[in-house]
Formats: C-alpha cells, sequence, structure tokens
C-alpha cells in the first residue's frame, strides 16, 4: 500500500511539474485572471516585458512611476500616471528601443490631470525609435544620439545632418511610414546637398 502511495503521489508531482511548464506564462499586473487566456505571454513577449520593467526601474527619472506593462504579441501597453511629458517620453521610448517590441499603446497612461500623451509627442518618438532601430546610425545609437531632430504639429518637420543622400531618404520614409503622419517635411543636409 504503501509503495502504490508512493508511486501516484510521484506520478501527481510529475504531472504537476509537466504541467506547470506546459502552460503560457501569465502577464503582471493588478487584475490577474487566471482563468482568462488574454492574461499568457510567449517567452518572447514575457522577455520584452521583464527588460522593460528593469529598465524603468533602473531610470532615476522615472523612480516614483510604478506603471502596468503589458506586453502581447509584440505591443506593449501602459496603464498608470505620469507626471511630465519627459517622464512619457521615456516610457514610449523604452518600450520601442526593447527588442522584440513592435508598437507601443499609451492609451492608458494620463497625467495627474487626467490627460493622455499627446498624439505628436507619441509620433515624434515612433519614428525616432524606428530611426534606431533601422540601425543606419549604428548599433549603438539612441534616440537622443541619432543626428535627426524631429517635430511635429499635424506636420513632421525632420532637420538635422546625415552622411548621405541615401540616409537622408531613408530617414524621410520612415518618418513617412509611421502611424499617424499625414505630411512630412524635410531639411535634412547631407553632404553635397544643396543648403
Amino acid at each position: 500500500m504503501k509503495v502504490r502511495m508512493i508511486l501516484l503521489t510521484t506520478a501527481s508531482i510529475l504531472f504537476s511539474i509537466n504541467s506547470a511548464f506546459a502552460q503560457p506564462v501569465p502577464v503582471f499586473g493588478n487584475n490577474y485572471d487566471t482563468q482568462s487566456t488574454q492574461n499568457v505571454i510567449s517567452a518572447g513577449d514575457f522577455n520584452s516585458q521583464v527588460a522593460i520593467r528593469q529598465q524603468i526601474a533602473n531610470n532615476s527619472d522615472l523612480l516614483n512611476l510604478n506603471p502596468n506593462v503589458y506586453v502581447q504579441h509584440g505591443l506593449v501597453s501602459y496603464v498608470g500616471k505620469f507626471n511630465t511629458i519627459d517622464q512619457a517620453t521615456r516610457l514610449i521610448e523604452i518600450a520601442l528601443t526593447t527588442p522584440g517590441v513592435a508598437d507601443v499603446d499609451v492609451s492608458g497612461l494620463v497625467d495627474p490631470s487626467g490627460n493622455h500623451v499627446p498624439p505628436d509627442i507619441l509620433i515624434v518618438v515612433k519614428i525616432k525609435a524606428a530611426l534606431v532601430r533601422s540601425g543606419m546610425f549604428g548599433s549603438d545609437a539612441t534616440i537622443s544620439s541619432i543626428p535627426v531632430d524631429v517635430e511635429t504639429v499635424n506636420v513632421v518637420y525632420l532637420t538635422g545632418k546625415v552622411d548621405s543622400e541615401n540616409k537622408a531618404k531613408k530617414v524621410i520614409d520612415i518618418a513617412k511610414s509611421t502611424p499617424g503622419v499625414i505630411k512630412v517635411e524635410s531639411d535634412i543636409s547631407f553632404p553635397g546637398s544643396p543648403k
């Protein structure tokens, strides 16, 4: 009888361990629902989520923020508060420059007055992050290190200096392909460009 009980217990433990590893990883958040399939993410999304949370925790400008971070199919969704536009911009930058992330949704981010991130800010950071991800400014490029400034008020304005006409065209193409962009005006210079 003891041997049978030990075998059943061992089989039960092995089944539990196997089942635990076969289950998708749950999303972190305040409203964790163990029955919902919406609260499971792939290992890649989980890794992106962990990387984003670590970057937020390690950023002195974001120490007082504790946004919920959700990642599903490469889309990062933030839910929480930001105090300044610079904080919101940094959160967007962190998400969009994290490997495995395709896009970011900040509709759940609000300032203390309940205002959302302005769409123009989101477009600017998306363009700059796409330029960083393109690799054309080097593998160690950051949003603040790229030599192109992006501004927008219904129209995207590009200024700065790049080292070739080809790069200037790529910058313009990336800006034009960013969701929400209607028109792009460029004053990017390169060697041999008209002044």
